[in-house]
């Protein structure tokens, strides 16, 4: 929810800003965000355990610190950035905006003029791209052509290339020898918020302050030849994540940057047994899947007290709009606190939310669902 907002001003306004000389947001707002962000996951493990007693003083901590924040950002980050940032450079903005997403409204539609000179310029881009490679022998000619790249093994058009990259089961950024930010995949999967507003950024820009330090650390002792990898995960609740630095270096052993991979290894650290056949995983039976417990499924015997809301939603998404039908009070589920609410949230928990009984609950659910499952008649005419 709100992290999503953190996210695009720390990798789209902050990077922008920096740019006009106005670093402050990038060393001073950032800690805050991080605070804030501390005070949201402080709530959150409280919901998660359970302790429903200390949560309403956590989100009263939470809810004054997030107002001041907003407050910064009401008069000081957002006037400053209209008159820092020109109506152009918002333009070029937004595709970066796109790829980290939004918080509280839905997708912005692109201006089809935006799109059209995009496109043209990709196009023109590509053609003299193409021609240029042509005129050293590196291609095979022509605009219409595709050019050939002689890569380590083997050869490859540029398309090719973007779209290996695209497909990678991990994410993987590049920062070169002069400590700037060149690259970066653009998967589906993106563990953390990437945009193009951090390319020809400074890397020791694109971290939290409090952990910048480590970043130079790593850099530097790459850079001198002391270390050559460096590795760290984060191990939460249902997430795993695994981060691995490699120092890059050419055939002459000079230093020539820094490679960042990331994976999100939660599911894989949940296989057990072997798997030796082909099986597609929406053919998979639950007690094929990972370990998750019972009641995070809807398993064989339908909805139960226990069954996790999350769980239905993943299955049923059309539950979210639906939902405020059976109560106005699950329209809390479309505020900011639906990141903490919905780890934790069971049929129970919501039945009690909405003062109704689980069975009843439970038969309304099943009734939705039902309807879900019925073929759209409009369509056989």
């Amino acid at each position: 929810g709100y992290k999503l907002h953190f996210a695009r001003k720390q990798n789209q306004l902050y990077s922008t800003l920096e740019q006009k000389g106005f670093d402050r947001p990038s060393t001073t707002m950032w800690t805050y965000d991080d605070h804030i962000r501390d005070e949201m996951n402080k709530a959150m493990s409280l919901l998660r355990e359970k302790d429903y007693d200390s949560f309403p003083a956590a989100y009263k901590e939470m809810a004054i610190v997030l107002r001041d924040l907003m407050e910064k950002e009401e008069l000081i980050l957002y006037p400053t950035s209209l008159k820092l940032i020109s109506d152009k450079e918002f333009e070029e903005m937004k595709h970066g905006d796109r790829e980290i997403g939004f918080f509280l409204i839905d997708m912005p539609e692109l201006d089809a003029p935006a799109k059209q000179s995009k496109e043209a310029h990709g196009q023109s881009f590509m053609a003299e791209l193409g021609a240029l490679l042509a005129k050293h022998g590196m291609g095979t000619g022509g605009q219409d052509d595709k050019a050939i790249l002689d890569v380590a093994e083997g050869k490859l058009t540029l398309e090719q290339i973007n779209l290996l990259f695209r497909h990678l089961p991990v994410d993987i950024s590049f920062v070169d020898e002069n400590e700037l930010v060149c690259f970066y995949t653009d998967t589906k999967h993106r563990v953390f918020p990437r945009s193009k507003g951090v390319i020809g950024r400074e890397v020791r820009n694109c971290h939290p302050p409090k952990s910048v330090h480590i970043v130079e650390e790593i850099i530097d002792k790459f850079r001198r030849g002391e270390q050559d990898r460096a590795e760290f995960w984060i191990n939460k609740p249902g997430v795993f994540i695994y981060i691995v630095y490699v120092a890059i270096r050419d055939a002459d052993g000079r230093f020539r940057g820094v490679m960042e991979m990331m994976q999100d290894c939660t599911r894989i650290r949940s296989l057990e047994g072997s798997r030796t056949l082909l099986t597609w995983d929406e053919e998979q039976s639950p007690a094929q899947g990972s370990k998750e417990s019972e009641s995070d499924t809807v398993g064989e015997d339908g909805i139960r007290p226990d069954t996790k809301l999350k769980s239905l939603l993943q299955r049923y998404p059309r539950l979210m709009d639906d939902l405020p039908t059976i109560s106005s009070k699950f329209t809390l589920l479309r505020s900011p606190m639906a990141k903490v609410i919905l780890p934790v949230a069971t049929i129970k928990m919501m039945s009690e939310r909405a003062d109704i009984s689980s069975d009843m609950l439970i038969g309304k659910l099943e009734s939705l669902i039902a309807s879900y499952n019925k073929p759209d008649r409009s369509e056989e005419k």
